[in-house]
Parts: structure tokens; sequence; C-alpha cells
């Protein structure tokens, strides 16, 4: 039985209890109801800063939907460290799981930090699973790119940085485009200042993944030229090669590829050099492969017709202060052999013969001395002078493909409206942009159909023999540019060799230039410790890389042949 003063003490503790429940309930309440807008900002001082992460970039893929570049999971691992406890032991432990034979590296970063800090950033899935539970640091899951072809279209796509943002290429050009979910991260502080915990705290509403974007490339075509360039390499030494294909009825960029490349997955192991892309970003003197624009403005202008015969001087010709010479001499000649054989000698009295305004104008027509405008950063609109700057030589310097500049696509873009019926198209790197566009004609149908012709011939019976098919008909022009040294002038042992071509001949498919930066021939020699290596010219080399590459994309897709075997 218990005593009263047992049972007065009891209800003591009761209602104290229910004193300081009470209690609770009020303050409770005061904060989250009365005083909810004062406790927030309390909160809201706490904040440190935050930061910002993307997730879902969109992929992007070729014209048959292959897919070029994707992003996959990933994960960044961050620290607080006044949190860490034991940074030796936590810079061992995150060492390890990341495969890392030393741990000063990340102990380094650990050291002497109080608040949040990334030590480590878009690590791997199996990584980070390997991390386990260490005081003071934690992973904050993300994405990052990854490209399956690796180096076989770096040039073109580019990549991203740690945070997902486009820095190169494709990447850079169409960021906007591509880029996926912002979420921003908080990071908040404890009473005595320091980071304690991170949260998000706003997404976009619309977390959908967008739908990828679609190139004109074609990755069948692109590995074909990777394949023939390095089978090239085996036998030949170069110093660079570049090769562009187009539909030369929409414009659409079937192939872009320079060597040597690079692998987006590893950017930061190449110089920065590496990541340009050669074929819109180098400037060069096309030589030979220009005469086509310098017959064509000759017909056009009506300044000659192709039964018009020229005297080739027996291969050396002194215009001037200067020689011009024939690799074939030549006697009398129509203007459909001189093409042929590629001329230099009947090319310059063709030019003394359109007067220098059309033969500028018609350079310029045909897309030269300003970029063409593809959607890619870093294209070089090349030089060309207008009249006033030409000296007595520069028509028949320009006639040959010197004193101007120009760049690969340049060149092809060219070719293309001799093909196409006259048309000037506009290059795009982007599927079905340029559908149901009309273009500007800059040749007549019959200047047009002549240059296709003449560019028949220079196959079948000239300069670009090493170019022809078994079963198909292929037209082309081959170049031949000696260097110039700021020191030494023109070289007679570097050049550039060239081959702009198309295929087939009847229904043209593609318009294609290859372009070999000092390209060098191996030859055995008696008394010589392995090959010596000399220059060759465009016939001899980019001629049969062309062949090679257009055999390989006719073989793949079928094309019905056009021609007979002999």
């Amino acid at each position: 039985m218990q005593t009263p003063h047992v049972k007065t003490f009891k209800v003591a503790q009761y209602l104290v209890l229910a004193f300081l429940v009470l209690a609770i309930g009020y303050h409770l309440a005061e904060k989250q109801l009365v005083n909810h807008q004062t406790w927030k900002s309390r909160l809201a001082a706490q904040y440190d800063k935050d930061f910002t992460i993307r997730q879902n970039r969109a992929h992007i893929a070729d014209r048959h939907g292959f897919q070029l570049a994707v992003s996959t999971k990933a994960y960044s691992i961050y620290g607080i460290g006044s949190e860490i406890e034991n940074i030796r032991d936590a810079a061992s432990r995150i060492a390890q799981a990341m495969g890392m034979a030393d741990y000063g590296p990340i102990y380094n970063r650990i050291a002497g930090r109080t608040g949040f800090f990334w030590i480590a950033r878009n690590v791997d899935p199996l990584v980070a699973s390997r991390i386990g539970t260490i005081k003071g640091v934690g992973l904050l899951e993300g994405e990052r790119r990854f490209y399956p072809d690796g180096d076989l279209f770096g040039k073109l796509l580019g990549f991203t940085g740690v945070d997902i943002q486009g820095l190169e290429g494709i990447e850079h050009r169409f960021d906007e485009r591509l880029k996926g979910q912002e979420v921003r991260v908080a990071v908040y502080r404890d009473a005595r200042r320091r980071d304690i915990m991170l949260e998000p705290i706003s997404t976009q509403q619309n977390s959908l993944k967008k739908p990828p974007l679609t190139l004109s490339v074609d990755s069948r075509l692109q590995a074909f030229v990777e394949s023939s360039v390095q089978q090239f390499l085996q036998e030949h030494e170069a110093k660079a090669i570049s090769v562009v294909a187009m539909d030369p009825f929409n414009g659409e960029v079937l192939s872009i590829y320079s060597w040597p490349s690079y692998d987006p997955n590893n950017f930061s192991n190449y110089p920065r050099q590496r990541w340009r892309n050669d074929a819109i970003a180098n400037t060069f003197e096309p030589g030979s492969t220009f005469k086509l624009i310098t017959y064509a403005a000759a017909l056009k202008s009506r300044s000659i017709t192709l039964q018009d015969i020229f005297f080739g001087e027996n291969g050396e010709y002194r215009e001037g202060n200067r020689t011009i010479r024939d690799t074939v001499p030549m006697g009398w000649a129509s203007v459909a052999e001189a093409f042929g054989q590629s001329s230099n000698i009947i090319t310059s009295k063709i030019a003394a013969q359109i007067p220098a305004e059309v033969f500028h104008n018609t350079i310029r027509d045909f897309g030269f001395g300003a970029a063409t405008g593809i959607e890619l950063s870093g294209e070089s609109a090349g030089l060309l002078r207008p009249p006033s700057q030409w000296s007595r030589l520069s028509q028949t310097s320009l006639s040959m493909g010197y004193e101007i500049s120009v760049n690969a696509l340049q060149m092809v873009r060219a070719y293309a409206a001799a093909i196409n019926g006259g048309y000037l198209v506009q290059p795009t790197i982007l599927k079905g942009v340029n559908q149901g566009r009309e273009w500007d004609a800059i040749l007549d149908p019959q200047t047009a159909e002549a240059m296709k012709s003449l560019l028949l011939r220079v196959v079948e019976k000239g300069t670009g023999r090493n170019a022809s098919h078994k079963y198909f008909s292929i037209g082309g022009k081959t170049g031949t540019a000696q260097k110039l040294d700021p020191v030494e002038g023109y070289t007679r042992d570097r050049h550039l060799a060239s081959f702009v071509g198309f295929f087939p001949y009847e229904q043209p498919q593609v318009v294609m230039g290859v372009f070999i930066d000092e390209p060098k021939v191996a030859l055995k020699q008696q008394n010589t410790e392995g090959p010596v290596y000399v220059s060759s010219y465009g016939g001899a080399v980019a001629a049969p890389l062309f062949r090679d590459i257009a055999g390989k994309y006719i073989n793949y897709y079928t094309i019905v042949p056009d021609r007979k075997s002999n």
C-alpha cells in the first residue's frame, strides 16, 4: 500500500513530464507554424555554397542511328575535411579502390582541408562500390561521357569536361542542344561553421532524356577511311592526312577524318594541337586540283571551248622571270587533253584569256575566300586576294592553285558543284537539315557537264589512272602542290598530294577529297639498311588511297556497276 507521500511524488512526476511534452510540442509548433520563416532564415544562414551537376546529356548518333557519344553513370568522390578522422587511412582506402599504387596524391588532396572538396570526379560505379563507408567521405551520383569508337571520330566529336560541359568539337558547338538536366546541390555547415552535409535543392522540371543529336556522317564510311589510311601508312610516310566525303546534292558530310587523331575518352593525354579538326582548320595551297575552277571559269566566260588547241611548248615555258614546267611534256593539245595531263603550261595560257575580274568572281562563286558555314567551330576561311592586289604573275599562279589558301572541305564543296549540275551546296554535319533547300547555280548546265566529263577523262586517260575502278566509272583530279618554306621558298622535296573525285559517274553518290601532307614512298635500294623514303605525287599516292576507300564503300553498299570489266 502506497503512502500519501509516495502518491504525491508520482503525481508530481507526471505533471512535470506532461509539462515537458507540452513545452516541446509548443516549441516545435512555434518553429514549424508560427515562426517558420524565421527558422528557415536561420537554416539558410547555415548555407555555405552550392554547385551544379548535370545529368541525362543527349547521345550523339550517326545517320544510321549508331551511337557515337553516350552518357554513362559515374560517381564523384567528395570529402568534408572536418569530419575525416584518419586522413592516412581514408587516402589509402580510396587509392586502393581506384587502383592506385601510391596513396600520396589522394592524401595531399585531403590534408589541410576542412570544408567540402572533391577527391575524384566521374569514377566508374565499380570503383565507387569499393570505397565502402569512410567517415567524412561521400559519393555523388552523376554521369560521364563515353565515345565507343575511340579516335575514329575524335576530331569531329570533341569532348566534355568533368562537369559534362562541351569543350571541343560537336560537344562544344551543340552544348545547349545536348546538355541535360541541371541538379543544384547545396553544402550546409554547423554552428561552428564546418561543412556538414550535401542536399539537392533544385532540379529542372523536365528531366526527360533529350532525343539524340543525329549527324550526317556515316560511321561505316568513316571506318573505311580510317582502315585505308592505316593501310597506306604501313607502306608510306606522311605528316598528316585528311579525308572529306560529302553528298554532292544536299551537302551532307558523310565522312570527315584527319590523321593523326586522338581518343576523346582520354583527351588530356594528347597535345592541344591534336584536338583541331584539320579538315576545316588547316589551310593550304591546293595545287592542280584547283585547275577545275580555272577551266570552269574559262568555259563559263566563253574564253575557250573544249575543242580549242594550245601549244604545250614541249614541257618548258618561260613567262616573265620564271619557268613553267610540265611533268608530261606536250606539243599541240586540246583543252581536254591538257586538263587530263594536268598541263601547267596550257593552263597558264588558258588563264591569260580570262578577264581578271571574271576569274576572281568565279573563284569566289565557288566559295573560296570565305568559310563554308558548316556547323563546326574552328573553320578557317582561307585567303583570296582581290585583283587589285595581284601581281603580273598572280593569275598564272592562281590558275595552278597557288597564291590562294583553302581548306579540305572547301575543295570538296567546289567539286560538288561540277558534279551536281552547277549548284553550290551548303555543307552540313546534321542529317536532314538541307532537305528541300534550293541552291544557287554558279555554273550553267553545259559548263557543269563539260567539267564532269573532264574529270572522268583524268581518271580514264590522264594523271588519275590510279584512282580507276574495275567496275565503276570514277571522275576526279590529281594535285601536287609544292610547299612554301619561309626561308627556302617553294621546295621540291615537300608536297601536298591530293585527289578530289566522285563516284559513280552516272549517278554520283559521293564526292570525296584525299589530302596527304608531305607523303613519302618507301624505295628499297641496294647497299642501304631498310627502305629509303622519297617524296611522291597526288597521282601516285592520293589517287590509290581514294580508290581503296571508294572500293570499300561500293562493295559494302552493293552499288550497281556502271561499266564492264576490261
